[in-house]
């Protein structure tokens, strides 16, 4: 039995994905773990990518980009732009005030499930998890130049909304959404300053951010999120579209339920 127990132990550490990196979020006041063969993408790679959607960083003040590892651009690859939305105090009418806005815009009554990792959800039906404090709707993009599924995951918690805007191509969408799903579920808020690393300390870097709006967008992305954005990277109005309409759509309708709650 011993050596059975044994047997599973060892095979459960080979086949299940290790989640030892950790993304610290320190305007948003949360912290989550992401798997070994994903990276922080760098915020000058992110905002030529943008620049080339006619996006800039006034448009969509976003704080991070967690990407899937590969020797390609890594928008061809899952990634997640996570983005904060600070309130001095959270509460059950701003949260339902936000579930309802999502029911509005996909035209569906929200249901009541887990999103744990294992969690499917079914194409314009938001599902909230009571437990987890969060709610999730999964849409399909399909362009001329863009098949792709997006999952954005709105996390509440005391200090505000964390804003996950998980997105796959199609085809990677199945295996993906398990690991957007556990990124999502390891949301924490305990003991940041303890949790962090020193280094850490640097991943929202306003400075940065700030030079990275004003640079030119032709150069070339290697495995460590640095690329050349080339005719491969649509300069397309159709892939322009697609990008200025999902960020900003899922954008603007928090700011604007939170913006209306502080003035209360």
């Amino acid at each position: 039995m011993k050596k059975l127990s044994l047997s599973i132990f060892i095979a459960f550490i080979f086949i299940a994905p290790c989640y030892a990196n950790l993304f610290v979020d320190w305007r948003g006041g949360f912290y989550v773990n992401y798997p070994n063969d994903w990276f922080h993408v760098n915020y000058q790679t992110v905002s030529k990518f943008l620049l080339t959607q006619g996006v800039n960083s006034d448009q969509f003040d976003y704080d991070a980009v967690l990407a899937q590892k590969s020797e390609g651009l890594f928008f061809n690859n899952p990634y997640i732009f996570i983005v904060s939305h600070p309130m001095e105090q959270m509460n059950q009418k701003i949260i339902d005030s936000v579930i309802k806005s999502i029911s509005e815009e996909h035209e569906s009554a929200v249901m009541t499930a887990s999103l744990n990792s294992n969690a499917t959800l079914e194409r314009n039906k938001p599902i909230y998890d009571k437990a987890l404090n969060a709610i999730a709707i999964e849409t399909k993009i399909v362009t001329p130049v863009a098949d792709k599924v997006s999952l954005d995951i709105r996390k509440f918690h005391d200090k505000g909304m964390a804003q996950f805007l998980c997105y796959s191509p199609r085809d990677m969408y199945e295996q993906a959404r398990p690991i957007f799903l556990s990124i999502v579920n390891s949301f924490s808020t305990k003991d940041i300053d303890k949790m962090a690393p020193p280094e850490s300390l640097k991943v929202v870097d306003l400075a940065d951010r700030k030079d990275a709006s004003n640079i030119e967008s032709d150069i070339k992305i290697d495995a460590d999120g640095k690329a050349d954005f080339n005719s491969e990277i649509a300069s397309s109005s159709d892939e322009k579209k697609y990008y200025i309409l999902i960020l900003a759509g899922l954008i603007i309708g928090a700011i604007l339920i939170f913006a209306k709650k502080r003035k209360k």
